[in-house]
């Protein structure tokens, strides 16, 4: 796949340093795709932030951070609303304290691609639906495409039932792509098993006398 531009949204208002770090950190270091990451919140030392550096009163706890990134031209503070690039194809929302796997931003992508969905949506461990989400900004694109959240989180934060997970070929997400797949495919496969027994059980003699001897 051709490398495209992906803006991630990190909502940041009163976050603490430490969450936002592991986010953009992972982000930066995602391959596959240009990532430009976009802080959406009121920046250090504007009015809008509240207290500055000697001002008496505490600071904005991501002041002193701020300052690691301020000459990276891949880290933008936005405000609500605010983009980092005019029509933007791929916007990913990502809270504060997701550590993603390398991997996983390409694999959204491949995801909205192969499906045609406007939206790509993840569960977290402990089902919680609010996982990275990636929205395909393209006319006519439709539809909500769900995947694990825990196989987008790098192997750190992964719990213990996906552990496993960490050792896919080196493809650049296409080897997670495709198990994906395989196991849709299975899926399938079986619920069609399923409806063919179901029809013989009920549309042939021998399948009703089966029936009513099983009771």
């Amino acid at each position: 796949m051709v490398s495209v531009p992906v803006e991630a949204l990190v909502p940041v208002e009163g976050a603490e340093s430490g969450p936002v770090e592991v986010t953009v950190r992972s982000l930066l270091a995602g391959r596959g795709h240009e990532v430009r990451v976009g802080l959406v919140g009121a920046a250090p030392g504007t009015d809008a932030a509240g207290p500055r550096a000697g001002d008496g009163a505490d600071e904005h706890p991501l002041l002193a951070w701020s300052e690691r990134y301020r000459d990276e031209p891949r880290v933008r503070w936005l405000s609500e609303g605010e983009r980092t690039r005019a029509e933007p194809r791929y916007v990913l929302w990502v809270r504060p304290g997701t550590e993603l796997a390398d991997d996983a931003v390409y694999t959204m992508v491949r995801v909205a691609e192969r499906y045609k969905v406007a939206l790509v949506r993840s569960v977290l461990p402990g089902e919680d639906p609010d996982g990275p989400r990636l929205e395909r900004c393209v006319e006519g694109a439709s539809g909500v495409h769900w995947v694990d959240g825990a196989l987008l989180l790098a192997a750190s934060d992964r719990p213990e039932e996906a552990a496993g997970e960490s050792a896919v070929p080196d493809t650049g997400g296409e080897g997670r792509l495709e198990r994906w797949e395989r196991e849709s495919a299975a899926h399938r496969a079986r619920a069609m098993r399923l409806e063919r027994r179901y029809r013989w059980l009920t549309r042939t003699r021998p399948g009703r006398l089966l029936v009513g001897l099983l009771g």
